[in-house]
C-alpha cells in the first residue's frame, strides 16, 4: 500500500481511512476491526475476526444472522 494519505483505501464496511495492510491485497480496518481484499474487485471480500484470528466472511455472518429471524 501506498504512504501517500492521498491514495490510500478506504473500509468498504463503514468508509474509515484507518487502514493498514495485514499481506498482499490484504487490509484491516481500525474503525470496526475487520479484515478485506484488495484484489482489484468491485466488491471486495470483508471478513469478521474471532477472539481467536479466525476469519468469518461478513456476508455469510449476516446473511446467518437473517436466516435465525
Amino acid at each position: 500500500m501506498s504512504n501517500n494519505p492521498n491514495n490510500r483505501l478506504l473500509c468498504p464496511n463503514c468508509g474509515s481511512r484507518q487502514v493498514g495492510e495485514v499481506g498482499p491485497q490484504r487490509h484491516y480496518c481500525r474503525s470496526c476491526y475487520v479484515e478485506f481484499d484488495s484484489g482489484g474487485e468491485d466488491n471486495p471480500q470483508v471478513y469478521l475476526i474471532d477472539d481467536e484470528g479466525n476469519l468469518f466472511s461478513f456476508e455469510d455472518s449476516v446473511q446467518e444472522a437473517k436466516d435465525d429471524h
